[in-house]
């Protein structure tokens, strides 16, 4: 049960100007280790979106918003959006979105008190998913990265020497076998 409540509170998605980026998580490995997916889709490539309920589904009032690519098909859609909150006005977001190539000059009346559209913001590198975290976490996530990326770098230094002496070493192992015999 547990599992199955952290991946479910973990979905997000965003609608961005030219995309919908969602984000998973899941437990694996009989529950010991957890593991996160991003998927991004373009805008221009969404071919439908549908929102279906099924009986089940109907009982419990929870929808399905489906997203199709020409790449996909009606029974593998490109993703699944399961329990959605709005998924009719998601839907009609991510249509008119499409079709008016973004934002720009877009009207959502009513819809847009109840509905949070991320434009990435607060310098996140515009990664909708990304909005809640503030700017001094993001800076100390850059250095982390500066200082991992220093460290790789000259990890790849040594083992570069190291296989120079190797090859090195080979050639004069090649030389003296080669005199010896």
């Amino acid at each position: 049960w547990f599992a199955m409540k952290s991946s479910a509170e973990s979905r997000k998605a965003a609608v961005t100007n030219s995309q919908i980026v969602v984000k998973s998580g899941a437990y694996g490995c009989f529950c010991c280790c957890w593991g996160e997916t991003t998927k991004s889709v373009a805008l221009q490539k969404i071919t439908d979106v549908s929102v279906s309920q099924d009986c089940c589904a109907r009982m419990f009032d929870v929808k399905v918003l489906s997203v199709q690519t020409a790449s996909s098909s009606d029974a593998a859609p490109e993703f699944q959006l399961v329990g959605l909150i709005e998924p009719d006005e998601t839907r009609k977001l991510v249509l008119k979105t499409r079709d008016n190539d973004g934002f720009q000059g877009m009207n959502f009346g009513g819809a847009s008190k109840q509905m949070t559209v991320q434009r990435g913001g607060n310098n996140n590198l515009n990664n909708p998913l990304l909005s809640n975290v503030s700017d001094t976490m993001l800076s100390q996530t850059f250095a982390v990265n500066q200082q991992q990326a220093q460290t790789l770098h000259e990890i790849k230094d040594v083992l570069v020497d190291v296989r120079d002496v190797l090859k090195a070493l080979n050639t004069t192992m090649s030389q003296s076998a080669a005199g010896g015999a």
